[in-house]
């Protein structure tokens, strides 16, 4: 996700309360009730941070939703990048959407990083 452009946020026009981030895409548990393994594939990969930093600086909603599929990953060094990242934008409001990944590290994380999430399930 080096070569990744970033999103035209430019292009929304109108007010909006929430923007919108990914910074990573993929995910390897290719659960049977989820498209994100078939649509994005099984490997995990990260955007770099600076990168990630610099589009969150031109995303000009109050809030910012991190939309990725799996947000801090399954091994340890995918959850140190996800430490990494949410240590770097700690001074930003965002709800990172949480489909399947919930476990104790997503909680820990949160409790010490985040000021909210929304969480989706699939019933």
């Amino acid at each position: 996700m080096d070569n990744m452009p970033e999103a035209r946020h430019d292009l929304l026009t109108g007010e909006y309360k929430f923007g919108s981030i990914q910074t990573t895409r993929g995910c390897p548990l290719s659960c049977i009730f989820c498209s994100v393994s078939a649509f994005n594939g099984r490997g995990y990969r990260t955007r770099p941070i600076d990168k990630v930093i610099h589009e969150l600086k031109n995303i000009k909603e109050k809030y910012i939703l991190i939309v990725d599929d799996n947000l801090i990953g399954i091994n340890r060094s995918q959850v140190e990048h996800a430490k990494e990242l949410f240590r770097e934008i700690i001074k930003h409001r965002f709800l990172p959407e949480a489909k399947r990944q919930i476990n104790t590290s997503f909680f820990k994380l949160s409790r010490l990083f985040l000021p909210g999430y929304y969480l989706t399930m699939e019933l």
